[in-house]
């Protein structure tokens, strides 16, 4: 599409957002940004739809999905760009999501990449984005695209959840303390809860993520500084906790000096 040509469906399509435009914090500068912005999903399972669902209604002009798995009957009751017929037809979930979010919203590019995110094309794949949203399920992952992020200066969001309680945190490299500063060393695979041992329920999910959500529009359209704090919230317990993490740690081997990654 010509450059002029988008920028009539982008003055055109103001009129969808108004009530985003409309609020203060993002305000149309903001929604500007929203659209010129180019955002990397890593996983798009529960908490990957759902941040998908919320930044690709929200207006982002871009978005790569990193996805290789297939959509399974027991995602239904928490992934929401899914239905029953993508289970009938074994579909890729990027692909899947992908289908959905081109019909929720035409003016969107997504991208597709059905591979495992691994260190010799992390940072390939998270190149040259405005904002890279963990939606992974494991710590090694993670721990990756913190080192990855550090390493490109990409401001990115871990999104954790299990059961029902979750966290949320923004790191921003260079600003606020990254994965490796507030979490330490990755723990071992066997100490660590999952989905596989404590399940989860969709609302937890749809919580946490829209934390997430919420701090990622807030970080493309750049209208507000972002707080540097890490969120953990428990529907079942109907508890809701924020810590302060502060600044990088000059000891932290992901980003302090000098750097010594571990994943990359």
């Amino acid at each position: 599409m010509k450059a002029e040509t988008r920028d009539q469906v982008l003055e055109a399509d103001l009129a969808r957002y108004v009530r985003q435009v409309m609020f203060r914090g993002l305000d149309e500068a903001g929604q500007r940004k929203l659209f010129a912005s180019s955002v990397v999903l890593v996983g798009c399972g529960a908490t990957g739809s759902m941040l998908a669902n919320h930044v690709g209604r929200a207006g982002v002009g871009h978005l790569r999905i990193v996805d290789r798995d297939v959509v399974e009957l027991n995602n239904l009751p928490r992934q929401i760009l899914y239905d029953e017929q993508d289970v009938a037809e074994g579909a890729a979930k990027a692909l899947a999501a992908a289908r959905r979010l081109r019909q929720i919203n035409s003016t969107l590019k997504v991208e597709t990449l059905l591979v495992e995110l691994h260190s010799g094309n992390v940072l390939d794949l998270i190149r040259n984005a405005d904002l890279v949203l963990d939606a992974s399920d494991n710590f090694a992952t993670r721990y990756l695209l913190n080192e990855a992020c550090i390493e490109l200066g990409i401001p990115w969001v871990y999104t954790g959840v299990i059961a029902s309680y979750g966290m949320s945190m923004p790191i921003i490299p260079g600003q606020t303390a990254c994965l490796r500063c507030v979490l330490g060393p990755e723990p071992p695979a066997d100490a660590v809860p999952s989905i596989y041992t404590e399940g989860v329920i969709g609302p937890a999910v749809a919580a946490i993520a829209s934390i997430s959500a919420a701090t990622a529009l807030k970080l493309l359209a750049g209208t507000e500084p972002v707080q540097q704090r890490l969120v953990h919230i428990d529907l079942w317990e109907t508890t809701f906790d924020v810590l302060d993490v502060g600044l990088p740690q000059p000891d932290c081997p992901a980003c302090g000096q000098p750097r010594r990654y571990e994943y990359l």
